[in-house]
């Protein structure tokens, strides 16, 4: 999390996607644990306070964990991953709402 982005042809918005879906799997898609540790990274500028641009990352990230969960039967033997199917998450928009609803 140093904030090197030449894995990404020096494209800062694909390495911070890649690294909100890396925090996404470590942190059992948790939105607020996953804005809190990319505020911690090397990755963090001051567009990441939009609170769509933020948003979106966060949510596209847990969407992709999730679908990679799904097609996958990917499970992370941690009990931080808790990730379950509900009907909230038929659509971006519904996940989006249900993502940012929840509690820390």
């Amino acid at each position: 999390m140093s904030g090197d982005t030449s894995g990404y042809d020096a494209d800062h918005s694909r390495a911070g996607m890649a690294l909100c879906i890396m925090l996404a799997q470590r942190y059992g898609c948790n939105a607020f644990k996953i804005d809190e540790q990319f505020r911690e990274s090397g990755l963090y500028r001051e567009k990441w306070e939009r609170q769509d641009y933020r948003e979106s990352n966060i949510t596209k990230a847990i969407l992709a964990v999730a679908r990679d969960e799904a097609i996958f039967g990917m499970r992370q033997t941690r009990s931080k991953m808790t990730l379950r199917p509900t009907s909230s998450l038929t659509t971006p928009r519904r996940a989006k709402t249900a993502i940012f609803r929840s509690e820390k």
